[in-house]
């Protein structure tokens, strides 16, 4: 699968004020078994979270998707976050062949409940 054109590459992330700190994340979590949860249509929001084994915890990623290609879980997970043309946020792993755009915000956090 192509990936749409970035507008920004890594290096230009790290000044952008909300995706600054998602490749110190990200890379955090590279390995981990990802799997998409709570897709809902009324405010249209999809979560992705990342999780290892023998590790406490997760990486859980929500944002307003407008464009979803890809399986419900993979592993190992190689998760990166950039911007396209248009401004929107393309989260992908290109190893998994999981490409999605959101169109709206896009929130990271670590160790979200349940941490298992």
């Amino acid at each position: 699968m192509t990936l749409p054109d970035t507008k920004y590459d890594n290096e230009s992330l790290r000044s952008h004020p909300i995706l600054r700190h998602f490749p110190t994340l990200l890379h955090r979590w590279h390995g981990g078994r990802a799997r998409l949860y709570n897709l809902t249509d009324s405010h249209r929001s999809l979560t992705i979270r990342v999780e290892k084994t023998d590790v406490i915890g997760n990486l859980q990623l929500t944002f307003s998707p407008v464009h979803i290609c890809g399986p419900v879980e993979w592993s190992p997970a190689n998760l990166e976050v950039k911007l396209n043309a248009d401004g929107h946020y393309v989260i992908y792993d290109a190893e998994a062949d999981v490409t999605i755009i959101s169109d709206g915000g896009i929130e990271i956090a670590e160790n979200v409940q349940p941490v298992f």
